[in-house]
């Protein structure tokens, strides 16, 4: 933008620029602008609130000091997308508050050109969503108890009383042999219909109650779950991990687990999938959940890409503070990886 000579016109252009900057300072959000290399331009009141740093501690310094260890790479895969002109739209994440308590925001990063004196540069727009998460994860822990409660009573319930009906229907179809009754095989008809009962009832308590993520550990849950889709749905379903025993924290275990029971369902009732790959990856200080298919695929701009399916994951996601990534063309089938940093998980010995 060139600086006009016309006083008149300058003066405009001035005030315009004050009544900007007015209205950024009463934004609720924090904005912020910063140079292609990360450096702070601006920082207005909302950040100061935010963030407490005030806006004489941030300008000119790296907007890195906002990024919990763990998270660096994200600062520079923005700043690259910023660069190729791309936007960075609602990202949720992590960031580190001056007095070194994290908060939760959601983050629109875009560039921008010709403002505060930068030919280019990056406005980040971060809203605080901390007591949102707070409420959230109390919402998935209410969830998880009621699954947890109806799991029991399905499988100390309704198995037990099924169970018992099978006993009874095996003593008949014995008895009823003995005799060489001709309606023996009436019987057997019957305890093979209960037996396959109390397997779906089975299944059904260990999908509700995700405890045997907790006891058995996400590996072995991760494991079962591929082969009973493989049981299930009749399509190809593997899991691949180089280590037997991971010690995930049960609230991120459930999280994988959930996520990977959503991407799978997915993948066979949109998608059409007739295989599906499971992969957990230990990679550096990261733990890395990647599920990919051989399905129809979606573009990005369709309905598909912004279904009920994918905001739960997204939202499971949010609740571990992971990061997940959905890859998908049409034809091409559809990956997604969904990692979190050091800390919500270690290496068994």
């Amino acid at each position: 933008m060139d600086i006009p000579h016309d006083k008149s016109d300058r003066n405009q252009i001035e005030g315009r620029l004050r009544e900007l900057a007015g209205i950024v300072d009463n934004f609720d959000d924090a904005i912020i602008s910063a140079t292609l290399d990360g450096i702070i331009v601006s920082w207005n009141e909302a950040a100061e609130r935010i963030y407490g740093y005030s806006a004489q501690e941030a300008v000119g310094r790296s907007a890195s000091m906002l990024i919990p260890p763990g998270r660096e790479n994200e600062m520079l895969e923005i700043l690259q997308r910023i660069r190729r002109g791309e936007w960075t739209k609602n990202m949720g994440t992590t960031r580190s508050r001056k007095d070194g308590t994290l908060i939760d925001v959601l983050v629109t990063a875009f560039p921008i050109n010709h403002f505060m004196g930068q030919d280019r540069c990056a406005l980040v727009i971060a809203r605080d969503i901390t007591l949102r998460k707070r409420l959230e994860e109390k919402l998935l822990e209410i969830g998880a108890d009621e699954r947890r409660r109806l799991g029991h009573d399905l499988h100390d319930g309704l198995g037990q009383f099924l169970l018992g009906i099978g006993l009874k229907a095996k003593m008949l179809e014995e008895a009823l042999t003995k005799e060489n009754s001709v309606e023996a095989w009436r019987a057997k008809e019957v305890v093979g219909l209960v037996n396959t009962a109390i397997a779906q009832t089975r299944n059904l308590a260990h999908g509700l109650d995700p405890v045997h993520v907790e006891a058995n550990g996400l590996v072995a849950a991760l494991r079962n779950l591929a082969g009973q889709t493989r049981e299930l749905f009749h399509v190809e379903c593997a899991f691949d991990c180089e280590r037997e025993h991971l010690d995930v924290n049960a609230q991120t275990g459930i999280a994988f687990y959930r996520i990977t029971q959503e991407a799978i369902q997915n993948a066979i009732r949109h998608g059409q999938a007739r295989q599906i790959n499971v992969e957990l990856v230990v990679d550096g200080m990261r733990l890395c959940l990647k599920i990919s298919d051989n399905g129809k695929g979606f573009s990005s701009g369709s309905r598909s890409h912004s279904g009920m399916g994918l905001q739960i994951m997204q939202f499971r996601a949010n609740s571990i503070r992971s990061h997940l990534a959905i890859k998908s063309q049409p034809n091409t089938g559809t990956r997604i990886e969904c990692t979190v940093p050091a800390g919500l998980w270690s290496v068994k010995s």
